[in-house]
C-alpha cells in the first residue's frame, strides 16, 4: 500500500497544515495492534456462558437488564 499511495503531502486550503497520505510501510508494531484488535472481535463472550448456566441448571430466569450488566461487565474485566 506505501507503494500506491501519493508521497506528496497534501495541503488543507487557507492553513498552513499538511499531512501525507503515505505514512510508509508498517513495522511490526502496527501489525500487532492490528492483530490484536481484529482478534479481540472474534472472541465470544463469557458472560453468556454464566447466563444460560443460569438458566439450564438452576431454572433460574434473569432480568434483561441484569443479563445485559453481567455480558457488559464481563467483556470489560476480562
Amino acid at each position: 500500500m506505501a507503494k500506491t499511495l501519493p508521497t506528496e503531502p497534501i495541503r488543507i486550503p487557507f492553513t498552513k497544515w499538511k499531512f501525507s497520505m503515505n505514512a510508509g510501510p508498517f513495522n511490526m508494531k502496527e501489525h500487532a495492534l492490528i492483530y490484536t484488535l481484529t482478534s479481540s472481535g472474534f472472541a465470544y463472550p463469557s458472560g453468556l456462558n454464566i447466563v444460560t448456566q443460569m438458566k439450564i441448571f438452576y431454572h433460574h430466569k434473569m432480568n434483561y437488564w441484569i443479563t445485559f450488566l453481567v455480558i457488559q461487565t464481563t467483556q470489560g474485566i476480562a
